[in-house]
């Protein structure tokens, strides 16, 4: 099962207040862990919304462009937002695992036993 992690990148100062808003939608959604293709489509779905929601709301603005490209060769996508926003979705290769082993007793061997 992939993993995605989604890292944003602001590229330009705001324009006006929808690429402000744009920006704020993207430093809400930085650093978010995503657990599956599903849960990658449901999110790019729900962000694409929330910038026509944008587009909509400031009507004086041009309308933000968006658009998404996947790079399978790679192990990750991105989807950008007019010139002002690009977020980044890095597959997760390596994870630690789930168990909190504890480093110090492993490399200094177990104390307590060496003591008896």
């Amino acid at each position: 099962m992939k993993k995605y992690f989604a890292k944003t990148t602001m590229s330009t100062s705001p324009k006006n207040q929808a690429t402000k808003a744009a920006q704020e939608l993207g430093k809400q959604v930085s650093q978010t862990l995503i657990q599956n293709d599903d849960a990658l489509k449901v999110f790019i779905e729900n962000f694409k919304t929330d910038i026509e929601k944008i587009n909509n709301g400031h009507p004086r603005c041009a309308d933000m462009q968006f658009s998404f490209r996947e790079y399978k060769q790679y192990g990750e996508a991105y989807m950008s937002v007019h010139d002002c926003l690009m977020v980044t979705f890095y597959e997760v290769k390596h994870e630690f695992p789930g168990d909190r082993r504890d480093w110090g007793r492993d490399l200094m061997g177990d104390m307590k036993a060496d003591a008896e």
